[in-house]
């Protein structure tokens, strides 16, 4: 999850300053790998955290709880883009993910661990 969100934020602080379009393609396989990264993790965390009653209901949560904040940042970044530029919307994004990559950490990395997990 960790390495993924590296991934995004440096793809996206990418997307921010690219002009020509190869940089761009690159880029979007380069997106590739931050969505193979955290996209099952993410629903293996939500069913490891969860009781096992509701480990089903777990994912249904997450599913409902991204669906929600996609339809936000997505209004946010539509507006930045058409208002402040755009490259807005993709420093935004990074921005977000970095305040997500230092929480995780937060909640992940005691301070007994000697390694960041990857």
């Amino acid at each position: 999850m960790i390495s993924g969100l590296i991934i995004f934020i440096l793809v996206y602080l990418g997307f921010s300053f690219t002009t020509q379009l190869w940089h761009f393609l690159l880029l979007f396989l380069i997106y590739g790998l931050y969505m193979g990264a955290t996209e099952g993790v993410g629903k293996a965390l939500a069913v490891d955290l969860a009781p096992v009653e509701l480990k089903a209901t777990s994912v249904g949560i997450l599913g409902t709880v991204t669906g929600f904040c996609t339809i936000i940042a997505s209004t946010a970044a539509g507006l930045l883009w058409d208002y402040a530029g755009t490259s807005w919307p993709f420093y935004y994004g990074a921005t977000g993910s970095a305040i997500a990559l230092f929480l995780f950490m937060s909640a992940t990395l005691k301070p007994s661990d000697k390694t960041m997990p990857l």
